[in-house]
């Protein structure tokens, strides 16, 4: 156990302890939370949680976040494969989605009707390099996209 007492601030029954070197240690009661005392990480609620979201096209979020939807399913799909779990995301359905955002330029867009972005650009080449399909993009295309 790593006793610190640099910086401490307390928030309702949680206290945070920043200790030297940037080490946070946080207490819930008389509960030590650092590390090994930790509940398992709940994975499949994680997954499924992704998975929800990305599948719920109604939802006010999923307008509102349309102009940066590439860089959403980029940390989407990135931590499902951290939680390994791709498989939750329908592989060909994403690729076709995010193909279907590049413009003439070369660059991609935050979705299909917005203007390409650097961002959202390397989002996508991520999203296609997590899915071993760089190979369909022109790489001198994408490095030839002027950003205005």
């Amino acid at each position: 156990v790593i006793t610190c007492s640099l910086n401490r601030r307390k928030r309702g029954k949680s206290e945070i302890e920043i200790c030297s070197g940037g080490t946070i240690q946080s207490r819930v009661g008389a509960r030590d939370m650092a590390s090994a005392e930790l509940d398992a990480l709940a994975t499949e609620k994680h997954a499924a949680y992704i998975e929800k979201v990305s599948k719920d096209l109604t939802s006010f979020e999923f307008h509102a976040t349309e102009h940066f939807r590439m860089s959403g399913v980029y940390w989407g799909a990135t931590a499902l494969h951290i939680l390994g779990q791709p498989e939750r995301l329908d592989k060909a359905q994403l690729i076709a989605w995010v193909m279907s955002c590049q413009k003439p330029s070369g660059g991609f867009a935050g979705s299909e009707k917005h203007d390409a972005h650097l961002l959202y650009t390397l989002s996508a080449l991520q999203i296609l390099a997590l899915y071993d399909s760089l190979d369909l993009v022109d790489a001198s295309q994408v490095a030839a996209c002027e950003w205005g």
